[in-house]
C-alpha cells in the first residue's frame, strides 16, 4: 500500500523501520515493485529523532499524521513548504509521544464515522493526496 502510494505521488524517500520488509511476499504483491522506483531507507526508532532534526536543518517542514489536541484538520491544513517530512505512526500506537516534539504541527483526517481510526497507510495516503493537490495548485 504505502510504498505504491509514495511512488505514485513522487515522494522523494520512504523511511521504514525494517528493510527486510521489502523481501516479504505480501509487501511485494501490494507494492507492485514500487520499491524499485522509490528510495527506501531503514530508519530505526532510536535514530528517528536525529533524522528529523537533520531534515529540519535542511529546511523541511515536519508534519505528524496524528490525532492530538492541537491537530489541524487535514481539510484546513495550509501546506507552507514544498519540502515536507510526514511522520506516520504504527497501526496501534500512532506516532510515539517523544517524537511529537520534533513536528511543526500535526494533521488529522476528519472522520464522520464512529471508529475514529484509519489504518496508518490509508491515512498517510489521504494526507499525501491532499499535499499533492496543494503542490499541483501552487505549481511547486
Amino acid at each position: 500500500g504505502l510504498a505504491r502510494t509514495c511512488e505514485i505521488f513522487n515522494v522523494g524517500e520512504l523511511w521504514i523501520a525494517n528493510i527486510k520488509l521489502l523481501s516479504d511476499g505480501n509487501f511485494q504483491k501490494v507494492s507492485m515493485a514500487a520499491e524499485k522506483q522509490l528510495p527506501v531507507v531503514q530508519v530505526v526508532e532510536k535514530i528517528l529523532s536525529e533524522m528529523l532534526k537533520e531534515k529540519k536543518k535542511e529546511g523541511y517542514e515536519i508534519v505528524g499524521v496524528e490525532q492530538t489536541p492541537g491537530s489541524v484538520m487535514l481539510n484546513e491544513a495550509a501546506w507552507k513548504e514544498r519540502k515536507v517530512v510526514l511522520v506516520v505512526g504504527n497501526e496501534k500506537k500512532g506516532v510515539p509521544p517523544d517524537l511529537l516534539q520534533f513536528v511543526d504541527y500535526c494533521v488529522e483526517v476528519p472522520q464522520l464515522g464512529l471508529l475514529g481510526s484509519l489504518n496508518a497507510h490509508v491515512c498517510a495516503s489521504i494526507v499525501l493526496w491532499e499535499y499533492t493537490k496543494s503542490a499541483i495548485s501552487n505549481s511547486w
